[in-house]
C-alpha cells in the first residue's frame, strides 16, 4: 500500500514555502498570551528557573511527608540523640 502511494503521489509535493505559510497562518489565529501567564511561561523556559522549581517541588513534597507522618525537625534530633546514646562514637569506629 505504501509503495502504491509513493508511486502515485511522487510528483505531488508541496512547494518549499508551504510549511512557512501554514505556520504563519497558525500564529495569526492562535491567541497571544498577555500578563502573568505569559511571564510565567517565559520564565519557565530558563534553565535556572526550572531547577529552582524542581527544588521547590521536592522541598514541598518533603514537607507534606513530614506533615502526614507527624514528624518534624525536633523529633529527628531526638531520634539521632537516642541513637548516639545506644551506639557511642568510640564503639562505632573501633573496627
Amino acid at each position: 500500500m505504501n509503495k502504491i502511494l509513493e508511486e502515485t503521489l511522487a510528483q505531488e509535493k508541496p512547494d518549499p514555502a508551504f510549511e512557512q505559510r501554514m505556520l504563519a497562518g497558525f500564529r495569526k489565529r492562535a491567541p497571544q498570551r498577555a500578563g502573568l501567564v505569559k511571564l510565567l511561561v517565559d520564565l519557565m523556559r530558563l534553565r535556572a528557573v526550572q531547577i529552582t522549581a524542581v527544588a521547590a517541588a521536592l522541598l514541598g513534597l518533603v514537607q507534606i511527608g513530614r506533615m502526614i507522618t507527624g514528624e518534624n525537625a525536633t523529633s529527628l534530633r531526638k531520634r539521632y540523640a537516642e541513637a548516639e546514646v545506644i551506639t557511642p562514637k568510640s564503639s562505632r569506629h573501633s573496627g
